[in-house]
């Protein structure tokens, strides 16, 4: 499908906030299909003895994929954790939110998560794995300004005296929205896309 360029995100915003009780309620997004993006191979295992502030720098979100001719009504998300040098297991849950006018507040998109993502061992210095939300295709006038979050478990193996099967527990975990400029971004469409925000327009 051939779009044409999108609406300047700034203007999409402004659109929505001074949109009549009618026609902001209307913008609401339709509940997405979903898709994963394909996680990064497994890197250089973790070094003990890594600054904290390297560790941060490592534990990002970001949106690499907006309503492009390639994805058309589709944002995608993307997002990296750091490993700790351990056994743990690590897993990302990608969530869609658009931002409404009427009620002046980010929102969920209904149906808009992903399951728990296992992207990898915490033995490795850092993982990255996506989302992608495809939304129906908006009428000529309508649009919506999306964002994503992104929920991090580090989960460890639970041995139980007298349980034959072990589970794991939930060590460790972090939430985070999607920032702009993130560097080394893995799917990008065009490569290297890393927003905040993401706009959808019917063209």
């Amino acid at each position: 499908m051939v779009r044409r360029t999108a609406l300047p995100l700034l203007a999409l915003l402004v659109l929505l906030v001074s949109a009549s009780p009618a026609h902001a309620a209307a913008v609401e997004p339709p509940a997405p299909k979903g898709y994963s993006q394909a996680a990064s191979p497994a890197g250089p295992p973790f070094q003990k003895g890594v600054h904290a502030a390297a560790a941060k720098r490592l534990l990002w979100a970001t949106v690499n994929i907006c309503d492009t001719f390639a994805s058309p009504d589709a944002m995608g998300v993307r997002a990296s954790m750091p490993g700790n040098g351990t056994g743990q297991r690590m897993y990302m849950r990608f969530s869609a939110q658009w931002y409404s006018g009427l009620r002046g507040q980010w929102l969920p998109v209904p149906g808009g998560r992903s399951p728990w993502v296992h992207v990898g061992s915490a033995r490795s210095r850092a993982r990255q794995a996506g989302w992608s939300f495809d939304f129906q295709t908006l009428s000529y006038g309508r649009a919506y300004i999306l964002r994503g979050t992104v929920e991090y478990q580090w989960r460890s193996l639970r041995r139980a005296k007298g349980v034959k099967r072990s589970g794991y527990r939930v060590a460790r975990e972090r939430t985070l929205l999607t920032t702009t400029g993130v560097k080394g971004v893995h799917g990008g469409d065009p490569k290297g896309t890393s927003k905040a925000m993401c706009a959808v327009a019917g063209l």
